[in-house]
């Protein structure tokens, strides 16, 4: 029987920061998507919905 992939959404406004943590995932055989700030990912969120994770880092 087929594992179903995990999936998680990325959010961060920097293309490089996302992208790091995609190919991180990715190897990790997760389904991964992306926005590239919180209007993006409030969107994404309600066309997938599920299961969700906030969290928050505020960078100094």
């Amino acid at each position: 029987m087929e594992q179903k992939k995990l999936k998680i959404l990325v959010v961060d406004d920097k293309w490089n920061m996302r992208n790091l943590i995609k190919m991180y995932l990715n190897r990790q055989d997760w389904l991964v998507t992306e926005a590239s700030d919180g209007k993006e990912a409030l969107e994404l969120m309600r066309f997938y919905g599920d299961n969700v994770h906030l969290n928050h880092k505020k960078r100094k």
